[in-house]
Order: structure tokens, then sequence, then C-alpha cells
């Protein structure tokens, strides 16, 4: 993993703990600093290439992560768009396995 991907893996893991905690909240890929780096190239359907989050799923757009968890029990308890917040234990833990997750794509857990 090249130094710009870490620095925006580190700080795609910081949001996802300032969304545990209740300190932020999610904007989807206008706060994931992951998604700024590689969710910009629409035009060529070639999404998320490169992203580590995308290699880890096999899947762009955070598909196969407990990000499609955190979207849909905000849909469905009412919480359309953004932001996306913490609201009560359930949404609290999909959104700590989200960033469990992301904590294992570190290399140093490799």
């Amino acid at each position: 993993m090249d130094a710009n991907t870490l620095k925006a893996l580190q700080g795609s893991i910081a949001k996802w703990e300032g969304i545990v905690n209740g300190t932020s909240e999610d904007n989807g890929s206008e706060n994931c600093p992951l998604c700024l780096m590689y969710n910009n190239d629409i035009s060529t359907r070639i999404e998320c290439a490169g992203c580590p989050v995308a290699a880890a799923a096999a899947d762009f757009g955070c598909g196969g992560t407990s990000y499609t968890d955190w979207s849909d029990y905000q849909h469905i308890n009412g919480y359309r768009g953004f932001p996306q917040r913490v609201f009560d234990d359930c949404s609290r833990e999909i959104a700590q396995e989200e960033l469990d997750f992301l904590k294992s794509l570190l290399p140093e857990n490799k």
C-alpha cells in the first residue's frame, strides 16, 4: 500500500471512530478520504479502482462491506440521505463493524 492510500485509509478509520463514538457523522463519499481519492472516475465506469476497500470486498462503492448494512439500516429507520449517524445500539454495532473492517486493511494487520 502506498503512502497516499495509507493516509486515506487512516483518515477513513478516523471518520468511523468518530461515528462510533458519536462525535462525527457519515456524509457518504463526501467525507470519506478513500472515496475522495478513488471514487472519482464515474465516466469510465472504473469506480473505486485501487481502493483497498474495493479490493478486499471484490466490489465497488463499499458493496460487500458493513457499509451496505449501515446504509440499509439507516434507510429502514427513516434516515434517508446524509448526514447519517449512530442513533441506537444496532447502528453503533454496524458502525463498529465498518470500523473494524477498515482497521483490518491496515498493512500491519496483514
